[in-house]
């Protein structure tokens, strides 16, 4: 009967050829299949039309502000106060408070903080905008 430490060498020197053939060897469909390709022309044509209709969207709502709107937000500012207070002091602490109490662990307790410390998105202003609330507050 072999020894032990034989049938490990003996098992080592095995695998390592097979990867040093797989490695060496253009023709492979493993090793082919390892190789990062560029994204499909699908993939480039929806970023690009995402990005596109976004922009779109952010401008129209943009151009629904008046200058009056927004000096009268800066001579009462208590919307705007309220709303940054709200975005980067109480959604932050809240979502601390949930990563303490669930005992999330450490990546996704980093992903939770960094999310709610983000300003928000498009749909918020979209909804604001159907609900004929004050999108320069948004």
């Amino acid at each position: 009967m072999a020894s032990s430490s034989g049938i490990t060498e003996a098992l080592i020197v095995n695998v390592s050829s097979f990867v040093m053939n797989t490695m060496n060897e253009t023709n492979d469909v493993s090793a082919k299949m390892l190789t990062p390709s560029s994204p499909p022309l699908i993939k480039k044509i929806h970023d690009m039309l995402i990005t596109t209709l976004l922009l779109a969207v952010m401008f129209a709502m943009g151009c629904s502000i008046t200058f009056e709107e927004v000096m009268s937000h800066l001579k009462k500012p208590i919307g705007v106060i309220t709303g940054m207070i709200s975005q980067f002091f109480l959604l932050p602490f809240s979502a601390f408070c949930l990563v303490t109490f669930l005992k999330i662990d450490a990546l996704h307790a980093a992903g939770l903080l960094i999310l709610a410390s983000s300003p928000g998105g498009v749909t918020s202003n979209i909804f604001t905008f159907f609900c004929d609330g004050d999108i320069s507050l948004r």
